[in-house]
């Protein structure tokens, strides 16, 4: 898998995310609403996630990557984080 889709996986009901090495981008609303979601690990190939690719997503608390790629989306990691409930 080299991308995931748009929608491909909004509104399971998946608990955590390992993306592969080799997956280069993620489609807007790929993760909609995966209330469940509290954990993602990205790899070092994934280089496109759409802003919205975890709207909704209001559990994840923990985001794992390389520091290198967490200062490359920094902005996505922040949208991330920003969606939990306060």
């Amino acid at each position: 898998m080299a991308r995931i889709d748009r929608s491909a996986f909004a509104y399971t009901g998946i608990a955590s995310l390992t993306l592969p090495n080799g997956v280069y981008g993620i489609g807007s609303k790929a993760f909609e609403s995966c209330g469940r979601l509290s954990e993602i690990t990205m790899p070092d190939s994934l280089m496109t996630v759409a802003p919205d690719a975890f709207d909704q997503c209001k559990n994840i608390q923990t985001i794992n990557a390389s520091n290198e790629w967490k200062q490359k989306h920094h902005d996505l990691v922040v949208s991330i984080i920003q969606n939990r409930p306060k």
